[in-house]
């Protein structure tokens, strides 16, 4: 299980956006389970333009990014809420 605190970015090119693509792709390879919190609201909206805020485990809150982490029980995982294709 990863959680990424993402509070200290400020911006995310095209690069960026690739990596965190490279990492939920090797992350959903490795059958693990990850979220993704913090984003300023200025990089949300990016993500929200190229289609990923829906697509990946993006969340609000450390609170709720634990939560989500938490009640996914990784020794049965399989791909049920990596339904989307990235």
């Amino acid at each position: 299980k990863f959680l990424f605190q993402m509070g200290a970015l400020d911006y995310i090119t095209s690069n960026g956006i690739s990596i965190l693509i490279k990492i939920h792709k090797q992350i959903v390879k490795s059958n693990a389970v990850y979220a993704i919190y913090g984003f300023k609201s200025e990089v949300e909206d990016v993500l929200k333009l190229v289609g990923l805020f829906d697509k990946l485990p993006i969340f609000r809150n450390h609170h709720s990014a634990e939560s989500f982490l938490l009640q996914v029980d990784v020794a049965t995982k399989k791909s049920e809420e990596t339904d989307f294709i990235i």
